[in-house]
């Protein structure tokens, strides 16, 4: 939190912030991430209305304005988690939805995301009431039939409902309705399906690195390649705004705040539609463990294939780690300059989780966690660098996650420093093969998804200078074979937590490991 005065970003972020505004929209795979505003811009200009959902931000729009992490606030549980992707993401569901160890991590995941704001659920709620989508269909179960009298100080229903919507947006049965880039197809598809009584799509724009999510109600034509989108944005309630496009030069503008205007291009590819209806229901999970007895199911269709590895950074800087992920011919992450791709099947993406402007709770950035999609065929190794900006010691957490599983390696390193990680998701093997210098602090963690109990491991040690780690769960064993190369021996902390149906359990246990050799350790 600030106490309101202006953020303004590092040189390093900026250039992050705009290599990554373009490469979210070009994979599908943006966040938005709703800046906040302080004040509303009657943009609206008179013209021809060529087409009209009847929405009205005055009726149809919440009554409060986007919000982020303020105290009070809730986001997704445990019941958001089943109704996203039905009991499997429970180890237990005897009194309640006890989260397995991976849909416990992903959830923690997304409500850290929503501290930026909450502006693609505040959309997609305000739209599905409109049409009478989604479950419940109106806004009667929160309080009011009328969405601009919902209150929203202590409304923790109302509020996990909107952050399950929020969290639709990283799944990719949403993340692949997400399209445009050029201001006159954009215009085109919302003329099309822009009727009475529906607005499919939500509008998502970018610049410099952050996102918000509005809703389209209506086109504007002002005159010939000049048109108004005229939207809800919940930054504003009840506000009417419009977004300015020009379709000759292919440019659109927008206020989206006092003295500060976004603004794009077809080259820029910073906006674009999406629509949020393949979210509603279950959804395909993609941490969960592949469930053959449940195949009718439609949360059992993983996503075929793929697994997804991002990076976190805690510390005493707002900054991360930069990141190359390689498999020995390409490689994809993030650098000094931003987002980069060069790595076959690969796709990147960066969710910036803060905001640029003031407001008390959302003036500071908080740190953006790279995320990429994998072919899981492949070994991948994972270079960490801490840029010389930095100044002090990070700790950065890198996490894979597939179906049933994860694998994560956890380091501490100071200016300059380097960590050589290595993810193979065939072998479910996670490793240390480059410390920094004098060793240091090393943590490997894994979840396992079995069929009568959740495990969560985690393996702490001291690893010495020039020191190799490997860890690898055997699946249905219930062991760990852990590999230590480069010293005669070495003691470490594990630590297993077991859920069942019937509760939870926690084992810590010195471990003695012995260089050479496979070391295989029952939990």
């Amino acid at each position: 939190m600030t106490d309101g005065a202006s953020v303004t970003p590092s040189p390093r972020r900026r250039a992050l912030a705009r290599a990554t505004s373009a490469a979210l929209l070009s994979i599908a795979g943006a966040f938005a991430l709703c800046a906040p505003a302080s004040a509303a811009d009657p943009d609206p200009k008179p013209g021809k209305v060529v087409a009209d959902s009847g929405f009205r931000p005055a009726t149809n729009g919440y009554g409060f304005a986007n919000y982020g992490s303020e105290p009070g606030v809730v986001d997704l549980g445990p019941g958001q988690m089943r109704r996203l992707f039905g009991d499997r993401v429970c180890s237990s569901t005897s009194g309640g939805c006890t989260l397995t160890p991976a849909a416990q991590e992903w959830m923690d995941d997304q409500n850290e995301g929503m501290a930026g704001g909450h502006c693609f659920g505040m959309a997609t709620t305000a739209q599905f009431f409109f049409q009478g989508f989604g479950t419940p269909e109106q806004p009667d179960a929160f309080g009011s039939p009328f969405i601009t009298r919902l209150g929203f100080d202590g409304n923790e229903k109302l509020q996990r409902h909107i952050a399950r919507a929020w969290a639709t947006q990283s799944l990719p049965n949403v993340r692949k309705t997400f399209a445009g880039g050029v201001p006159s197809k954009v215009v085109k598809l919302l003329r099309l399906t822009l009727a009475e009584g529906r607005m499919p799509y939500e509008l998502l724009m970018f610049d410099d690195g952050d996102g918000h999510a509005i809703s389209p109600y209506a086109v504007n034509r002002l005159k010939k390649n000049r048109y108004q989108l005229l939207v809800y944005d919940n930054n504003y309630p009840g506000e009417k705004r419009a977004l300015n496009l020009n379709t000759e030069k292919e440019t659109w503008r927008y206020q989206i705040q006092p003295g500060t205007v976004w603004s794009g291009n077809a080259k820029t590819k910073t906006l674009a539609v999406g629509n949020p209806r393949p979210g509603i229901g279950k959804n395909p999970c993609p941490f969960c463990k592949n469930d053959p007895q449940a195949d009718s199911d439609p949360a059992n269709d993983e996503t075929p294939g793929r697994v997804e590895l991002r990076l976190q950074g805690s510390g005493p800087t707002e900054e991360l780690a930069d990141m190359r992920v390689t498999d020995g011919d390409g490689a994809a992450g993030v650098g000094p300059n931003g987002v980069f791709d060069d790595l076959s099947g690969a796709d990147v993406y960066t969710p910036v989780t803060g905001v640029l402007f003031s407001d008390p709770f959302f003036g500071a950035e908080e740190s953006a966690s790279p995320q990429l999609t994998l072919d899981p065929s492949r070994e991948y190794e994972v270079r960490l660098t801490q840029p010389q900006a930095l100044g002090a010691t990070q700790s950065e957490t890198v996490t894979m996650t597939g179906p049933g599983y994860s694998l994560g390696a956890v380091t501490e390193t100071s200016v300059g420093e380097r960590d050589r990680l290595v993810f193979d998701a065939e072998e479910r093997r996670v490793g240390v093969i480059g410390h920094p210098i004098g060793g240091g602090p090393i943590d490997l963690t894994a979840t396992v998804n079995e069929a009568d109990a959740d495990y969560d491991i985690d393996l702490k040690a001291n690893l010495p200078s020039g020191a190799q780690l490997f860890m690898v769960p055997v699946p249905g064993e219930q062991q760990l074979k852990v590999l230590l190369i480069g010293a005669d021996s070495l003691e470490a902390e594990l630590t297993v937590t077991t859920q069942t149906s019937g509760g939870s359990t926690t084992d810590t246990r010195t471990v003695e490991l012995s260089g050479a050799e496979e070391n295989i350790i029952d939990f």
